[in-house]
Protein backbone atom coordinates (compact mmCIF):
# COMPACT_ATOMS: atom_id res chain seq x y z
CA UNK A 1 0.00 0.00 0.00
CA UNK A 2 1.03 3.32 -1.08
CA UNK A 3 0.70 5.57 1.98
CA UNK A 4 2.31 8.88 -0.32
CA UNK A 5 -1.86 8.75 -1.27
CA UNK A 6 -3.01 9.89 2.33
CA UNK A 7 -0.51 12.88 2.16
CA UNK A 8 -1.28 13.76 -1.72
CA UNK A 9 -4.94 13.72 -0.96
CA UNK A 10 -4.30 16.46 2.62
CA UNK A 11 -3.13 18.90 -0.55
CA UNK A 12 -5.53 18.27 -3.27
CA UNK A 13 -8.48 20.04 -3.98
CA UNK A 14 -11.25 17.33 -3.75
CA UNK A 15 -11.83 15.94 -0.26
CA UNK A 16 -12.54 12.30 -0.32
CA UNK A 17 -15.23 12.25 1.56
CA UNK A 18 -16.84 9.24 0.70
CA UNK A 19 -14.58 6.67 -1.00
CA UNK A 20 -16.37 3.23 0.19
CA UNK A 21 -19.66 4.34 -1.49
CA UNK A 22 -19.18 6.97 -3.94
CA UNK A 23 -18.18 6.18 -7.41
CA UNK A 24 -17.58 9.96 -8.02
CA UNK A 25 -15.11 10.21 -5.00
CA UNK A 26 -13.37 6.68 -6.67
CA UNK A 27 -13.46 8.05 -10.27
CA UNK A 28 -11.94 11.78 -8.80
CA UNK A 29 -9.43 9.96 -7.01
CA UNK A 30 -8.39 7.72 -9.64
CA UNK A 31 -8.19 10.91 -12.41
CA UNK A 32 -6.45 13.08 -10.07
CA UNK A 33 -3.67 10.16 -9.34
CA UNK A 34 -3.37 9.52 -12.95
CA UNK A 35 -2.73 13.10 -13.63
CA UNK A 36 -0.34 13.67 -10.70
CA UNK A 37 1.60 10.77 -11.81
CA UNK A 38 1.63 12.44 -15.48
CA UNK A 39 2.79 15.39 -13.86
CA UNK A 40 6.06 13.60 -12.25
CA UNK A 41 5.27 13.53 -8.66
CA UNK A 42 7.42 11.04 -6.93
CA UNK A 43 6.28 7.80 -5.74
CA UNK A 44 3.33 7.03 -7.87
CA UNK A 45 4.17 4.22 -10.20
CA UNK A 46 0.51 3.22 -11.08
CA UNK A 47 -0.13 0.69 -13.99
CA UNK A 48 -2.89 2.43 -15.87
CA UNK A 49 -5.24 0.81 -18.15
CA UNK A 50 -8.33 2.44 -20.47
CA UNK A 51 -12.09 1.48 -19.26
CA UNK A 52 -15.09 3.03 -19.58
CA UNK A 53 -14.52 5.94 -17.65
CA UNK A 54 -10.99 6.79 -18.52
CA UNK A 55 -7.67 5.29 -17.24
CA UNK A 56 -8.00 2.96 -13.97
CA UNK A 57 -5.71 1.36 -12.43
CA UNK A 58 -6.48 -1.94 -10.01
CA UNK A 59 -3.74 -1.62 -7.89
CA UNK A 60 -4.48 1.91 -6.98
CA UNK A 61 -8.34 0.94 -6.51
CA UNK A 62 -6.90 -1.65 -3.97
CA UNK A 63 -4.78 0.48 -2.19
CA UNK A 64 -7.80 3.73 -2.29
CA UNK A 65 -10.05 0.74 -0.47
CA UNK A 66 -7.61 -0.01 2.20
CA UNK A 67 -6.21 3.44 2.90
CA UNK A 68 -9.86 4.74 3.14
CA UNK A 69 -11.51 1.31 5.38
CA UNK A 70 -8.18 2.03 7.85
CA UNK A 71 -8.55 5.89 7.59
CA UNK A 72 -8.04 7.19 11.39
CA UNK A 73 -5.55 4.40 11.88
CA UNK A 74 -2.67 5.39 9.09
CA UNK A 75 -0.13 8.08 8.79
CA UNK A 76 0.88 9.12 5.30
CA UNK A 77 4.64 9.54 4.04
CA UNK A 78 5.74 13.21 4.00
CA UNK A 79 6.17 14.96 0.86
CA UNK A 80 9.19 16.93 -0.46
CA UNK A 81 8.79 20.57 -1.06
CA UNK A 82 8.92 19.60 -4.82
CA UNK A 83 6.19 17.56 -4.79
CA UNK A 84 3.98 19.92 -2.63
CA UNK A 85 4.35 22.78 -5.72
CA UNK A 86 3.24 19.84 -7.95
CA UNK A 87 0.21 18.70 -6.41
CA UNK A 88 -0.62 22.85 -5.47
CA UNK A 89 0.35 23.95 -9.11
CA UNK A 90 -2.78 21.33 -9.87
CA UNK A 91 -4.99 22.16 -7.51
CA UNK A 92 -4.48 25.75 -8.60
CA UNK A 93 -5.38 24.77 -12.07
CA UNK A 94 -8.05 22.62 -11.77
CA UNK A 95 -9.72 24.97 -9.68
CA UNK A 96 -13.93 25.21 -10.22
CA UNK A 97 -13.64 21.70 -11.26
CA UNK A 98 -12.34 20.11 -8.57
CA UNK A 99 -15.20 18.47 -7.68
CA UNK A 100 -16.43 17.77 -11.78
CA UNK A 101 -15.85 13.93 -12.47
CA UNK A 102 -16.76 14.39 -16.04
CA UNK A 103 -13.91 17.41 -16.30
CA UNK A 104 -11.88 14.45 -14.65
CA UNK A 105 -12.73 11.80 -17.24
CA UNK A 106 -12.48 14.23 -20.30
CA UNK A 107 -9.11 15.20 -19.31
CA UNK A 108 -7.67 12.30 -18.20
CA UNK A 109 -9.10 10.22 -21.24
CA UNK A 110 -7.61 12.90 -23.77
CA UNK A 111 -4.50 12.54 -22.15
CA UNK A 112 -4.54 8.89 -22.09
CA UNK A 113 -5.16 8.43 -25.90
CA UNK A 114 -3.64 11.34 -27.05
CA UNK A 115 0.35 9.69 -27.82
CA UNK A 116 0.68 10.67 -31.18
CA UNK A 117 -2.30 11.36 -32.57
CA UNK A 118 -3.64 14.99 -33.05
CA UNK A 119 -5.94 16.52 -30.30
CA UNK A 120 -9.07 16.78 -32.77
CA UNK A 121 -8.81 12.62 -33.82
CA UNK A 122 -8.62 12.01 -29.76
CA UNK A 123 -11.46 13.98 -29.25
CA UNK A 124 -13.34 12.97 -32.21
CA UNK A 125 -12.76 9.40 -31.01
CA UNK A 126 -13.87 9.98 -27.40
CA UNK A 127 -16.94 11.43 -28.14
CA UNK A 128 -17.93 8.63 -30.36
CA UNK A 129 -17.74 6.03 -27.56
CA UNK A 130 -19.04 9.13 -24.89
CA UNK A 131 -21.36 11.36 -26.04
CA UNK A 132 -22.07 12.75 -23.19
CA UNK A 133 -18.77 14.30 -22.63
CA UNK A 134 -18.76 16.56 -26.31
CA UNK A 135 -19.47 20.35 -24.32
CA UNK A 136 -18.00 22.81 -25.73
CA UNK A 137 -17.63 24.65 -22.62
CA UNK A 138 -15.87 21.54 -20.63
CA UNK A 139 -13.98 20.95 -24.06
CA UNK A 140 -12.21 24.33 -23.76
CA UNK A 141 -11.75 24.13 -20.19
CA UNK A 142 -9.87 20.93 -20.79
CA UNK A 143 -7.69 21.91 -23.46
CA UNK A 144 -6.80 24.92 -21.28
CA UNK A 145 -6.42 23.23 -18.43
CA UNK A 146 -4.46 20.29 -19.77
CA UNK A 147 -1.97 22.93 -21.88
CA UNK A 148 -1.20 24.97 -18.36
CA UNK A 149 -0.68 21.44 -16.63
CA UNK A 150 1.76 20.45 -18.99
CA UNK A 151 0.19 17.28 -19.70
CA UNK A 152 -0.03 17.88 -23.24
Amino acid sequence: MNLRLITIFQYTPHQINNFLNSFQDRLIFQKTIYLLQKMHLKGLEYPFSYYLNGPYSSDLANDGFLIYQEDSHLNGELLDQEDINIIHHFSEIIGEDKDNPLFYELLSSLIYQKGDKNISEVLKEIFNNKPYLNDLELIKKVLTKAKSLGVL
